[in-house]
């Protein structure tokens, strides 16, 4: 399993939405991108929450993009 995946926007990997760490030891953390900080508390619980369900479940919402990372 790896321990951590990001979630990009609009298909460019450097514009970083979220990245989700300690999926191994299960102490789940997230970290925001630049560009995503300021984002409102509300918006960032929705996406996190799609974050993690296509984690678990391997579904993307209709316009995501998900990239795991083994270490």
């Amino acid at each position: 399993m790896p321990d951590s995946f990001q979630v990009y926007s609009g298909g460019d990997p450097a514009d970083i939405v979220v990245i989700v760490s300690g999926l191994a030891s299960w102490n789940l953390r997230a970290t925001w991108g630049d560009g995503w900080r300021s984002a409102s508390a509300e918006w960032k619980s929705w996406c996190k929450d799609q974050a993690f369900m296509v984690f678990y479940n391997g579904k993307p919402p209709a316009s995501g993009n998900v990239r795991l990372c083994n270490g």
